[in-house]
């Protein structure tokens, strides 16, 4: 028995930190999507991307900012009733208040080279840094780490190689494979 009360100061601090361990995630997403690229400064844009040969729906799928500690926000956007293809790119366009779950046309989206978007209402901050994450449900699916001032204006943050690599100033290439910034 005393074995056992010992034991209780550490069962009670597990306890505690329960909630923290799991803010993030309650479980993990089986989910083939990556958060592949990022846009901070205007027009502000998330890119994911499906990394597998089989299409992926979105049914259950949300993005969301975080908060100043780097924890996700109570606000997602759950994306739309749809699929997305093998290795193919979603845009999505941040910072818009009409956010629906809907597709919206390239003129809408107002990023060159997208010709369908989402809407979210978060933003990411580019002088301060700011993760985006992507859950299905309450399973965590993947999430990005935009770093603070770590691209140019007309730079974004992706995963070299696109998709699973670290994630590094990059040339803005929305609905495209990513690309290293060009040496100067």
């Amino acid at each position: 028995m005393r074995h056992s009360l010992h034991a209780l100061p550490l069962l009670a601090l597990g306890l505690l930190l329960h909630p923290l361990l799991t803010s993030c995630q309650e479980g993990s997403s089986s989910l083939p999507l990556v958060i592949n690229e990022v846009h901070a400064t205007p027009p502000e844009w998330v890119e994911i991307l499906n990394l597998s040969d089989q299409a992926q729906p979105l049914r259950d799928v949300q993005l969301m900012g975080s908060d100043a500690d780097g924890n996700p926000t109570e606000e997602r956007t759950q994306l739309p009733d749809i699929a997305i293809l093998p290795n193919e790119h979603l845009v999505v366009a941040l910072g818009r208040l009409e956010a629906d779950g809907e597709l919206h046309n390239a003129r809408e989206c107002g990023i060159e080279g997208v010709s369908e978007c989402l809407f979210a209402t978060f933003r990411v901050r580019a002088d301060e840094g700011e993760t985006v994450f992507l859950f299905e449900g309450s399973r965590h699916i993947d999430s990005f780490t935009y770093a603070p001032r770590g691209a140019s204006l007309d730079q974004s943050q992706c995963r070299l190689p696109n998709g699973t690599g670290l994630e590094r100033a990059c040339t803005a290439t929305p609905s495209e494979e990513n690309e290293a910034v060009a040496a100067p």
